[in-house]
């Protein structure tokens, strides 16, 4: 299974996999803003988002309602 983590914080981002690793998750891909996160998913299969709603620059909110237009992906939302 992939998880695409879309998360500023380098070592937040390093937690979130240690976590969903357990859980079969076995590649994973990230993105550090809103940009990144739409062009990124758009040429993988995704079976996870993690996204941290607060992003510098731009909104994980945003990203993910773009990104979850097309395609029916679970996500959970991270902030601090």
């Amino acid at each position: 299974m992939h998880a695409f983590i879309i998360e500023d914080d380098y070592l937040i981002g390093q937690s979130l996999q240690d976590m969903l690793e357990p859980l079969g998750f076995k590649s994973f891909s990230y993105a550090r803003s809103e940009d990144a996160a739409i062009m990124g998913a758009n040429a993988q299969k995704i079976d996870l988002i993690s996204a941290d709603v607060r992003l510098l620059p731009g909104d994980g909110l945003r990203a993910v309602e773009t990104i979850c237009a097309t395609r029916n992906i679970p996500v959970v939302f991270v902030t601090g």
